[in-house]
């Protein structure tokens, strides 16, 4: 299995850099906001891939990630955006990555799935309590896995599905009830998949995209899950196979999918976007170039800040660009401090993106963040 994995690019610090940054053309401008990046307070370790969760408090709660090749980070840290530091928050049970961090409706957090130090795949959850600053074991998974996608559904339960498990890709899905804390087992996707997104839908149901098959290739496809029904069902094929690409959920109900690369490793040239109404996908915003593994957020305004990631097959980028989704077009705005891929980005509540860690120039490992602060016209 080990030799299997070492085939997913996210695996390997070359490949994982293999986030390419996205360079967009600006055919028609947008009338959306400029942001200011700004340095803020830096980690204690620097990591990439790590977990970012906004808590009910305002805080962002970082948790775990790789700090080198294949090294797997233990540790948790606290950012206040009051005082724009960060305080350590307690150690995992076991270093981890490629694992899913979800905010429940009690305000703690859910750690689940991913792999330790020495890339063994693990089952393992635990709940992480802001109040208490201490993790607490719940239930593990039904089967080991990594590099799947947690939900949070409309019902408070949290919908786990697909990713790497010991015998490759996975079609196998879980939901995790946190009123007794139990996992038992829902309808299988349709294709197995890892690395995919998924997005949940104003209707309730769950949108998976893309992503990668059994053996590594990006899949095109893209499947709706029913609650209600515990199954999975078709949702039309994306334009273009995708994979490292980011998805969000646009306030008209439509899911802007941005970044990723092909199965040729060559960037896509536009955004896609999906309409629930119908189930289609269609191709919107055309890209100069294109980026894996960026930053991807809704902005209070509606649009959509897209950051970092790499380009060229491998330089990180410090890009920083904004979509309209009443005019499908894409503008520059005020680059990153530092270039980086793989890092998180979050919107907090002040309406400020906080950016963090990632690899930089050179393969650097950051320990960085910085802040983009919306300029009002």
């Amino acid at each position: 299995m080990q030799t299997a994995l070492l085939k997913n690019p996210i695996h390997s610090l070359n490949l994982l850099a293999l986030a390419l940054g996205i360079t967009l053309t600006l055919a028609q401008p947008c009338p959306a906001a400029q942001l200011v990046f700004s340095s803020t307070g830096g980690l204690a370790v620097a990591r990439a891939s790590h977990t970012a969760t906004l808590l009910l408090d305002g805080r962002v709660f970082v948790a775990g990630g790789v700090k080198g090749l294949g090294a797997s980070v233990g540790s948790t840290e606290l950012y206040d955006p009051v005082s724009g530091t960060w305080s350590s928050g307690p150690n995992l049970p076991i270093a981890l990555a490629a694992h899913t961090a979800t905010l429940l409706p009690s305000g703690q957090v859910l750690i689940a799935g991913g792999k330790d130090k020495r890339g063994q795949l693990v089952s393992i959850a635990e709940l992480y309590d802001p109040a208490t600053n201490t993790f607490t074991p719940t239930a593990n998974l039904n089967g080991a896995r990594a590099y799947h996608t947690a939900t949070l559904l409309a019902d408070g339960n949290v919908l786990v599905a697909g990713g790497v498990g010991d015998g490759g890709a996975l079609a196998t899905a879980e939901l995790y009830n946190p009123t007794n804390g139990t996992w038992i087992s829902t309808g299988n996707l349709l294709t197995v998949r890892s690395s995919h997104t998924a997005t949940l839908l104003a209707s309730g149901q769950v949108l998976i995209a893309g992503g990668q098959d059994a053996s590594y290739l990006f899949l095109g496809s893209a499947e709706l899950y029913d609650p209600a029904s515990g199954r999975w069902s078709p949702s039309g094929n994306l334009t273009s196979s995708l994979g490292f690409d980011r998805a969000v959920l646009l306030r008209d109900g439509r899911v802007l999918l941005v970044g990723g690369i092909d199965n040729h490793h060559s960037g896509f040239k536009l955004a896609q976007i999906y309409d629930p109404t119908s189930g289609t996908w269609a191709n919107t915003g055309r890209l100069v170039a294109t980026e894996a593994l960026p930053g991807a957020n809704l902005l209070p305004d509606g649009t959509v800040l897209e950051t970092g990631g790499a380009h060229n097959n491998s330089l990180p980028s410090a890009d920083a660009l904004i979509y309209d989704p009443a005019t499908a077009t894409w503008a520059v705005t005020g680059g990153l401090i530092s270039a980086r891929v793989a890092h998180s980005a979050t919107l907090l509540r002040n309406g400020q993106i906080l950016v963090v860690g990632g690899v930089g120039a050179g393969g650097t490992f950051l320990a960085s963040a910085e802040l983009g602060t919306p300029q009002m016209h």
